[in-house]
């Protein structure tokens, strides 16, 4: 994994992350009194007030996680509760040429 990828990697568990471990908490207190589109707005925000050029895809709640496109590949963050820490993948293409798709497939060997 090349340094711009790990930077990349690092700010956005470090932004996201954080905010993502911080609204799992609270949907664990809550979940049965709030709607789930709620956090699902939350997080659609955050990822696209925080990366530049990021692209929305899907939130979950179980596992408690947001997908999202950024810099041509899917990236999957999500609270891992056995492990007890928040994962980020790239997960997947989003119109990436085939360089890039060897670079992401790279990336997901070296993330696992």
């Amino acid at each position: 994994m090349d340094a711009a990828t790990k930077k990349f990697i690092d700010d956005t568990l470090r932004t996201v992350g954080d905010t993502l471990v911080t609204l799992y908490g609270r949907w664990q207190d809550e979940k049965e009194y709030e709607d789930f589109g709620d956090y699902r707005r939350a997080l659609k925000t955050r990822v696209e007030n925080v990366i530049s050029g990021a692209r929305y895809i899907n939130a979950t709640k179980r596992p408690f996680g947001i997908t999202f496109a950024a810099y041509g590949f899917v990236w999957r963050i999500y609270v891992d509760v056995r492990a007890r820490s928040v994962r980020m993948k790239a997960t997947g293409h989003d119109g990436a040429t085939q360089a890039e798709r060897d670079t992401m497939r790279a990336m997901y060997r070296a993330m696992d």
